[in-house]
């Protein structure tokens, strides 16, 4: 390998909103790491001292301060006030791993590839204890067959587990200003459409932290009606260049069932919503959406959601069946 003077240096942005609890460490992760040139806290209209803890830190450490706009104008201003060949996201509760950045940078030097994605695994903090998963791997078998596809419905990465080229953030546009929820994986779509090409560092190299804050869980309407957006987006890409193939309508069926399951569970009106688009677009239901939704034309919807969840409690209860607090 090149001597360290000629390896392309590296720019941390992390987007806060909120996150003086877990910024510090956060930014502690990033300052530990080989090649890091530059980290910039984009605070995004925070009331929490959030800009205050990072000014503190001082050194590679610049705060970008504004109104609240989303993560993703928070990522697009901290790519345009840095200057990096290499451009690294981290969210202000995640954690890059020690030495994870030095295997990153030679992996993407070594292979001349746009991405270098390593396994991450999932943690949250409980009182004094941390508790973490198991080590999650991408699905490079699954992108090696359709990127586009795969980005769109299976592969993804939490962004503290990606670093990308300066080239091929701005070949794909940048973040999508108008998704405040899925923007990461929404991203690396774009990223796959512009025809990137990913790299595999096979190691542990990130921490990321699960909490009810999350929008999946917080929001499950609105993250459920966003991951409609996005496949209708795609899906009129693909008609309107002739590449919407057979293979492509099956998978993409993943991504509505997946929402109609989703909006059934919250018991939301867009359930339906949901279910027109998935006719209208001709997506096979699977047999659960099928069910369910028969239900809820026999009973209502907020009746059929309280059965099916007495339902599931019921199983769960059933003699032989493994309870919440054993292993099966």
């Amino acid at each position: 390998m090149a001597a360290a003077q000629s390896v392309p240096s590296v720019a941390v942005v992390i987007p806060c909103f909120n996150g003086a609890a877990t910024l510090g460490e956060a930014i502690a992760s990033a300052l530990a790491q080989e090649f890091v040139a530059e980290i910039v806290v984009v605070d995004d209209g925070s009331t929490d001292g959030s800009a205050g803890l990072a000014k503190s830190l001082g050194g590679k450490v610049r705060v970008l301060s504004g109104e609240n706009a989303g993560v993703s104008a928070a990522r697009n201003r901290g790519i345009a006030a840095t200057s990096a060949p290499l451009i690294q996201f981290l969210d202000a509760d995640d954690i890059m791993l020690p030495g994870t950045m030095a295997l990153r940078v030679r992996s993407i030097v070594a292979s001349g590839g746009d991405i270098v994605v390593t396994d991450w695994c999932d943690f949250r903090d409980e009182g004094t204890r941390r508790i973490t998963g198991v080590v999650r791997s991408p699905p490079f078998d699954d992108l090696a067959v359709d990127a586009e596809l795969s980005c769109m419905t299976r592969f993804w990465a939490p962004p503290a587990a990606i670093l990308y080229t300066r080239d091929i953030v701005e070949r794909a546009g940048r973040f999508r200003i108008d998704h405040r929820t899925l923007e990461d994986a929404r991203f690396l779509y774009d990223v796959a459409r512009a025809g990137a090409r990913f790299e595999h560092a096979r190691h542990l190299g990130a921490l990321y932290r699960v909490h009810a804050g999350s929008k999946s869980r917080s929001d499950p309407v609105g993250f459920w009606l966003m991951a409609l957006r996005k496949a209708v987006d795609v899906e009129e890409v693909w008609r309107g260049e002739g590449s919407f193939s057979d293979f492509r309508r099956h998978r993409l069926a993943e991504v509505y069932n997946g929402a109609v399951s989703g909006l059934f569970q919250a018991a939301s009106p867009e359930y339906r919503t949901a279910l027109a688009m998935a006719d209208a677009r001709g997506v096979p239901l699977s047999r659960k959406n099928r069910l369910t939704r028969l239900l809820a034309r026999l009973t209502g919807l907020k009746v059929a959601v309280s059965a099916t969840r007495f339902y599931s409690a019921a199983r769960r209860r059933l003699p032989g069946r493994p309870q919440p607090d054993e292993r099966p």
